[in-house]
């Protein structure tokens, strides 16, 4: 009789209670106050994507004001609904970061319950920086325990699948919530884990990332009253995620669990545009920097990436709405050659409606190579002399093995605050949250955002 597999739940659950910054590596405490302060630039860019005003809207109509700061608006919002607000603002351009093994954004479930948790119980900037290491390194865990190419055949989106148990944690976290108490805040949220591909090409695949959010935050909110769950939610025979989602090996949850960190394995985005689209810029962008050439210089453009990449790009090829810009590899490689370094207003009406982006996208084609690697892109670009200049990368820059600088995540987050924010303001920012363990609370950090 075959043994039942053991649920690694609790087992994630007394790590996360039971972590302290001092267990965790310098190199991983700097990877996460990178990835959280790329969360932080995504939400002030979030005002550039068509979907954030409907957001506003559906909050306004069954939400409300209340006290939880909302990144880069200066109205604050009732907890909840600054939960699902800044969630959403963290994947509304496309910009955030991305763990490439199970196509899974992290800091969108994450952030949003520390930053309002956090602010609530004046908590220190080294327990939220904790927070977010524990919810980064769950929810990058989990990712990994699925069998993720039978996962995906099978339809599920997976940060509606694993974020909000991640979410709960992050949560449970800022609460100082025990063991088991951060166990039923996982089980609960993990009875709520939904979320397809279905979705693919709607605006609905973030929405999937904000839900996650709340409802982990939600479900922590819930335990910590002293609301229970299943504690084998991840392996129970009647709906665990690993027996209705996808098979997969609970026991690489949690092996090496604080000895290895599966957080680092999360990629970084330079530009906004989804993950697909990110080797092609790389690509075309290497050309920029190694070889120039003017736009108006440029006579056609080949494209090629893996043969699935290519096949996803029919709908996106001329795009009509930010959404579509972002999906689209023809337009991103298009800005980049453009502008160089496209940053979220080159994914607005005023660029994609620009005659001469449009004319020049009739200038690419994209086509699918076996020969090119799954994170990988080659463009070639012909100029009107004949010459023909050719970049081509195996990874995106932001990948664990071609990393952003900090320079460039500098960059990234000048680029991405709203005019109305000071540049000496956007200076501080970066400075508290590369030393967040410095702050006392939140306090300051947030009101810079407040704008």
């Amino acid at each position: 009789m075959t043994a039942e597999p053991r649920d690694p739940t609790g087992e994630l659950a007394a790590f996360v209670a039971g972590l302290s910054l001092d267990a965790v590596p310098a190199e991983v405490r700097e990877h996460a106050k990178d990835l959280l302060l790329d969360a932080i630039g995504c939400q002030l860019a979030a005002d550039h994507g068509d979907e954030t005003s409907m957001f506003n809207a559906m909050l306004d109509a069954v939400g409300g004001d209340g006290p939880s700061t909302v990144v880069g608006d200066p109205r604050t919002r009732a907890m909840a609904s600054a939960v699902l607000l800044n969630s959403f603002r963290a994947t509304a351009v496309t910009a955030c970061d991305v763990y490439a093994p199970a196509d899974l954004h992290t800091t969108p479930e994450i952030v949003p319950p520390v930053i309002a948790l956090g602010e609530r119980e004046g908590t220190s900037g080294t327990d939220a920086l904790l927070a977010v290491i524990a919810g980064l390194e769950v929810i990058t865990r989990l990712a990994r325990g699925f069998d993720y190419p039978e996962f995906r055949r099978r339809g599920w989106h997976s940060p509606g699948v694993v974020g909000p148990l991640a979410a709960a944690a992050a949560s449970a976290s800022v609460l100082g919530m025990s063991a088991e108490a951060t166990t039923h805040a996982m089980a609960v949220a993990g009875s709520t884990a939904a979320g397809t591909w279905a979705a693919s090409s709607t605006p609905t695949v973030k929405f999937h990332q904000s839900r996650a959010s709340l409802t982990g935050f939600l479900s922590a909110m819930l335990a910590h009253e002293g609301f229970t769950g299943s504690s084998a939610i991840l392996t129970h025979e009647q709906g665990g995620l690993f027996v209705a989602y996808a098979p997969g090996d609970p026991g690489k949850v949690v092996a090496d669990l604080g000895a290895e960190w599966e957080l680092q394995r999360i990629s970084l985005r330079l530009w906004p545009g989804g993950a697909r689209l990110q080797p092609s810029m790389t690509a075309a962008s290497k050309i920029l920097d190694t070889d120039p050439i003017g736009w108006e210089e440029i006579k056609s453009v080949l494209v090629k990436v893996a043969p699935a990449m290519g096949a996803m790009q029919s709908w996106a090829a001329r795009p009509k709405g930010t959404f579509a810009a972002l999906a689209s590899i023809p337009y991103a490689v298009a800005v980049t050659l453009r502008y160089g370094s496209p940053g979220a207003d080159h994914f607005g009406a005023a660029s994609y409606e620009h005659p001469g982006i449009v004319a020049f996208l009739e200038r690419i084609t994209v086509e699918g190579d076996p020969d090119v690697p799954a994170l990988g892109a080659t463009v070639e670009v012909t100029g009107k002399d004949g010459r023909v200049r050719t970049g081509s990368v195996e990874t995106p820059k932001g990948h664990p093995r071609s990393p952003a600088t900090r320079d460039e995540l500098t960059a990234k987050v000048r680029s991405s605050a709203p005019e109305r924010m000071s540049s000496e303001s956007v200076d501080e920012l970066i400075e508290r949250v590369r030393a967040i363990e410095d702050e006392p609370n939140l306090d300051r950090i947030l009101r810079l955002v407040r704008v």
